[in-house]
């Protein structure tokens, strides 16, 4: 792959595929949460298209007061002519990445709509996730 050009993988759309989101009546004055991430990569058998799936859950700790769900769906498609990235490779860090803000999104939107302060979630390094998974894997061989 040459770092100087770009992967060669177009965005098609991105949808919101599921949303959830319940709250008690008497939440805490600043609640504190606990996330879950986690991503699906659906590649196409001619390894020209992409279906990546982030889904986020959140939970208010310990009291469980608040709790929120969103699954964001995107679909990527290589540009023949400029593939500089594997579909394959892409998946694992820069699928996610671009989809996650989606999810940000909708569940601070959500959570304000309720009458909350926003759900905001953390900033996350999906390369350097991405890293340490490719590292985990390597040493397990």
């Amino acid at each position: 792959m040459d770092k100087n050009k770009k992967p060669g993988i177009k965005i098609d759309s991105i949808i919101l595929a599921e949303i959830s989101f319940k709250r008690s009546p008497k939440i805490p004055d600043s609640p504190t949460f606990d996330f879950r991430i986690d991503t699906k990569s659906l590649i196409s058998d001619d390894k020209k298209t992409l279906q990546e799936t982030v889904s986020v859950a959140v939970e208010s700790s310990p009291d469980k007061s608040i709790s929120a769900s969103c699954v964001m769906v995107g679909q990527f498609t290589c540009e023949c002519d400029e593939t500089n990235m594997t579909l394959d490779e892409f998946s694992k860090a820069n699928a996610p990445a671009i989809i996650y803000p989606f999810c940000r999104e909708a569940l601070a939107s959500v959570s304000v709509q309720s009458g909350m302060p926003p759900i905001i979630l953390p900033v996350v390094n999906f390369q350097l996730i991405a890293n340490r998974s490719k590292e985990t894997t390597e040493n397990n061989k």
